[in-house]
């Protein structure tokens, strides 16, 4: 992996770590809050960063961001589990959609196939990774608004 790989995965840990923390309030906050946070983006990074190392897109095993994050919220998040992990679920969909919706779109302005443009190498990587990113996070942000902050689907039809 190049310095850009593991800037991107720095990114993308970041704003799946927010996604989720943003969608819950806090148990803990000032310098603890930061140091979970900053602990959850690391561990995250470590699972991203070891499936890419492995393999080029991870498919259905992005799981274990969902898994990550449902791990991250119940430590650190106040609210009902089945929310965490809806919002787990949510962004494994999230995850899955962006990059294929950018690779797909590549493929189609390129006319390469998808097992071509997964392997691609330097500016088009980080372009495309970025992009992704970007996508991800505004979907994301659209998912919190809906079920964040306590006043998910799930709690508003149980109250």
């Amino acid at each position: 992996m190049e310095l850009g790989e593991y800037a991107i995965n720095v990114l993308a840990s970041i704003i799946a770590v927010e996604y989720i923390d943003h969608g819950f309030a806090k148990k803990y906050e000032g310098y603890k809050r930061w140091v979970f946070f900053a602990i959850g983006c690391s561990v995250y990074f470590f699972v991203l960063t070891g499936m890419n190392w492995f393999i080029s897109y991870e498919g259905i095993l992005c799981v274990l961001y969902g898994i990550t994050l449902v791990f991250y919220g119940s430590i650190t998040l106040k609210g009902g589990m089945q929310d965490k992990i809806l919002l787990g679920l949510m962004w494994i969909l999230i995850t899955f959609l962006g990059t294929f919706t950018v690779y797909g779109l590549i493929g189609v302005l390129t006319g390469k196939s998808m097992g071509d443009i997964m392997g691609i190498k330097g500016i088009a990587h980080v372009f495309a990774a970025v992009l992704a990113s970007v996508i991800k996070f505004l979907m994301g942000r659209i998912v919190v608004k809906f079920y964040g902050k306590g006043k998910t689907c799930i709690s508003r039809k149980a109250g």
